[in-house]
């Protein structure tokens, strides 16, 4: 009985963990941050000397800037090509992103934390780089007696830095820090800058020309907003039927009023009011091709929602039962299993039904008086069927 109860729960759990569905979806790499374009930077002939590379790590370490675009995580980080190619590039820099995860987002300030010379690369590690440090001596331990004491201490933190690793020709040529600086342009910007400006750097010319004016365009998402006209002085969420929406507002009356409508993370609806005249108002689209060059978003659709009635239809449907025969293999009929062949009719029937109507009522059978007993007297006596005495001494004899 518990067998049969925890069968019948498991089937019960299976049935409803089948009939939901939600999706998965992660954030979406926009396509202009997986083409890395190639600096054009004049380098020299000779090898870099031991001095300029004392001069080089003065100069860069601890310097700060800002991230051209998402930077991936991972210890192989990205090897960045002197006036060429970045690895990964492409799809391949978008797989990297999702696969190791994001970093640093595009505009975030980083700050460059170790340069090292290897042969013909300059190793940059930002923010502390992708590895744990002193990864080989946490595991080691020293001590007698019992008391062991590390050689490196865990903190407890998890790195979350990014390793560029800036490769030449043959050798490291003799350079100054301001030739590093244009080399990782492509990757990171070190100009001073706002953040407005450091955001915009990273954006099409139209988009940029668009916050910078703090003008809002139907298409935008609430990160672009933010950066137009800053957070809103108050925000409501309402229904247009069936679609959710919010409605982000920018200034009270009697002074302008923006209203910015949002159905997820786009700007579907932008209102200007202003007093004494008509609003105006603007929802078409805006972007251009901006949102549709992107690459597909990763998305996965799992089964744990409420489904239509024609899928749940589908599922509940009758299956065949198991069996372990391979898909269209036929075995020869046993013997000894009974099979269910075709109902066999009495001969002059012609297979057809009995000629009776099914609903007549059946024939009593005469009556016939019970048979007496072979050793038993006819009775005698009165004609009133009392029992005569030569019945009562055949009873009792």
């Amino acid at each position: 009985m518990q067998m049969l109860s925890g069968c019948c729960a498991g089937l019960m759990a299976y049935q409803f963990a089948a009939a939901q569905v939600f999706t998965v979806e992660t954030d979406k790499i926009e396509s202009r941050y997986t083409d890395i374009k190639r600096t054009h930077v004049e380098l020299s002939s000779q090898p870099v000397l031991q001095r300029t590379k004392l001069e080089l790590v003065r100069v860069l370490e601890a310097e700060q800037g800002f991230a051209m675009r998402p930077l991936p995580r991972g210890s192989k980080g990205i090897l960045l090509v002197a006036n060429g190619a970045a690895n990964p590039n492409g799809t391949e820099y978008v797989k990297a992103l999702e696969h190791n995860g994001v970093a640093f987002q595009a505009a975030d300030r980083v700050m460059i934390t170790d340069v090292k010379f290897v042969q013909d690369k300059i190793v940059f590690e930002l923010n502390g780089g992708p590895d744990q440090k002193h990864r080989i001596l946490r595991h080691i331990s020293v001590g007698a007696g019992g008391m062991m004491i590390p050689l490196a201490r865990d903190d407890g933190q998890q790195p979350t830095g990014v390793r560029i690793t800036l490769q030449f020709e043959k050798f490291v040529p003799e350079m100054t820090g301001t030739q590093v600086k244009e080399l990782l342009q492509p990757l990171v910007d070190f100009k001073l800058k706002t953040p407005i400006q450091a955001y915009t750097d990273t954006l099409p010319p139209k988009l940029r020309e668009a916050i910078l004016a703090h003008h809002v365009l139907v298409g935008m998402n609430q990160e672009m907003v933010i950066h137009a006209l800053g957070h809103p002085d108050s925000k409501s969420r309402e229904r247009d039927g069936d679609m959710p929406f919010e409605e982000w507002i920018y200034g009270e009356p009697p002074k302008d009023v923006e209203f910015v409508r949002f159905n997820g993370n786009r700007v579907i609806r932008v209102e200007d009011a202003k007093l004494g005249q008509p609003p105006i108002i603007r929802s078409t689209d805006e972007m251009g091709d901006y949102w549709s060059t992107a690459p597909n978003p990763n998305v996965r659709e799992v089964k744990l929602g409420d489904t239509s009635a024609d899928s749940r239809g589908h599922e509940s449907a009758v299956s065949a039962p198991p069996t372990l025969k391979k898909p269209g293999e036929t075995l020869p009929v046993s013997q000894n299993v009974p099979q269910l062949d075709k109902v066999q009719f009495p001969p002059g029937m012609d297979g057809s039904k009995p000629a009776s109507p099914p609903n007549q009522a059946p024939t009593n059978p005469p009556t016939q008086a019970p048979a007496s007993p072979p050793n038993q007297a006819p009775a005698s006596g009165s004609g009133n069927g009392s029992p005569g005495p030569s019945q009562w001494n055949g009873r009792f004899m």
